[in-house]
């Protein structure tokens, strides 16, 4: 691997810098990118339509009206918990795109079962971390005790799924945004078997708090960029549907198919934004990019005196 030859230009950026980048990145590698996140995404995406999607069949539809619940409020509230499900599991769908990330940074083209070794390592710190730490797992989990009555449970969905798992997730994910490069990437344990290797949360301090100010503002601006963007693409393709079929009604394919994808998208576009901010914060901290030439140089040399040794 040479460290100073890298895909991405190793320095310092502004938050502008990094949307902008966010999108240079994704119109490089677009479809690996695509193939990858897919392999994360898909089977959570499965699991939210077998836990919410009930809420707007017909039936679903049917039962929230004869208990005086009209079919809009329904849709909102599969929308809103389809959306809080979405940014809980967002960390680990995208976990083989982090990974990905990490190796074409330095001009690696790993295979996709390469990443999903490599990914499958890391399996405890994931589940931890990931999946029960940041509600990843414990947010579908929620919703299972569900009941399928078609009445909203506030209890449920306002207060466990609401103000708990999504309330302490989106603190640990605005000020504390870069777990899954850490436990990734990184290779960080909870309980590390060599005692040289730092542990996670020790790691986690050390990137974070000097940071955490500046992260928890990239991280808010994103969310309130896609929460306006979800908006704009959702009501794009209604006046799209409504000029193309002459109906403007919010139907079954909106349910289904586009709002999934919308907040599917979005994640996607979010965990590439993060892992920028990942790399600018570790220049900005540990001022990589000298490190990497540093480590260069020491590969060029250690190659030349063997070359030396050899003639």
């Amino acid at each position: 691997m040479n460290f100073d030859d890298t895909e991405l230009v190793i320095r310092q950026r502004s938050m502008s810098d990094l949307f902008d980048m966010t999108l240079r990145v994704w119109e490089k590698y677009n479809w690996r990118l695509i193939t990858v996140f897919l392999l994360g995404c898909f089977p959570f995406a499965m699991l939210n339509m077998y836990l919410l999607g009930w809420m707007v069949t017909e039936d679903g539809l049917l039962s929230a009206e004869l208990i005086d619940s009209a079919a809009w409020l329904t849709r909102t509230r599969y929308f809103y918990d389809y959306g809080m499900l979405v940014f809980l599991e967002m960390q680990i769908a995208g976990i083989f795109a982090t990974a990905l990330l990490g190796e074409v940074t330095f001009k690696q083209n790993p295979t996709t079962w390469q990443l999903v070794k490599s990914v499958a390592k890391r399996w405890g710190g994931i589940l931890v971390v990931l999946g029960t730490l940041r509600f990843g797992i414990l947010g579908p989990v929620i919703m299972l005790f569900l009941p399928r009555n078609g009445s909203y449970d506030p209890f449920i969905e306002l207060f466990l799924l609401g103000i708990v798992a999504t309330g302490i997730s989106f603190l640990s994910r605005t000020f504390r945004p870069y777990a899954p490069e850490i436990v990734v990437l990184e290779r960080c344990d909870l309980r590390p078997r060599d005692k040289t290797h730092p542990r996670y949360d020790k790691r986690s301090t050390w990137l974070h708090a000097p940071v955490s100010t500046e992260s928890f503002a990239r991280m808010v601006a994103l969310i309130a960029l896609n929460h306006v963007a979800i908006f704009c693409m959702l009501l794009a393709y209604l006046f799209v549907q409504g000029v193309l079929t002459n109906s403007w009604q919010w139907n079954w394919v909106v349910d289904w198919i586009v709002v999934p994808l919308i907040f599917w998208f979005l994640g996607a576009f979010a965990t590439v934004f993060r892992f920028l901010g990942y790399l600018d914060s570790r220049i900005s901290l540990e001022g990589w990019e000298v490190e990497l030439l540093l480590r260069a140089e020491a590969n060029r040399l250690t190659q030349e005196q063997g070359k030396g040794l050899a003639g």
